[in-house]
């Protein structure tokens, strides 16, 4: 059994590839497409990380907006809240709405007020 890196394998890789001679013309080609490939790749790369560094930015934006929205909401959840639980004790006192309270009117839907509770 031979082992497994032979001088035959290696020789038979080196043949499909051929390497030019430094200071040949052709070396000198292959050195300069390779330059422009690298270029351009490098050049793809940073093109690449500039893109995502501004959805990053845009993404951070858009979080702080929504940050500032959802505080907003939790402020007037907050005051509606206690409008409700003051209206809910003004009935629970009265065991009826107030006068001059219309729900349909003021809110848009009709409330069956609930006399049963003092």
């Amino acid at each position: 059994m031979s082992p497994r890196g032979n001088s035959a394998a290696k020789q038979s890789k080196c043949s499909r590839r051929r390497l030019p001679n430094k200071g040949t013309d052709e070396y000198h080609k292959r050195r300069q497409r390779n330059n422009v490939a690298v270029r351009k790749s490098r050049e793809k790369t940073k093109q690449k990380t500039q893109e995502t560094m501004q959805k990053v930015d845009e993404l951070m934006q858009e979080n702080r907006d929504l940050e500032m929205k959802l505080e907003t909401l939790q402020k007037e959840l907050s005051v509606l809240k206690e409008l409700f639980l003051g209206h809910a004790t003004a009935i629970n006192q009265k065991g009826q709405f107030a006068p001059n309270y219309d729900v349909e009117r003021d809110h848009g839907y009709a409330v069956k007020p609930n006399n049963s509770i003092r």
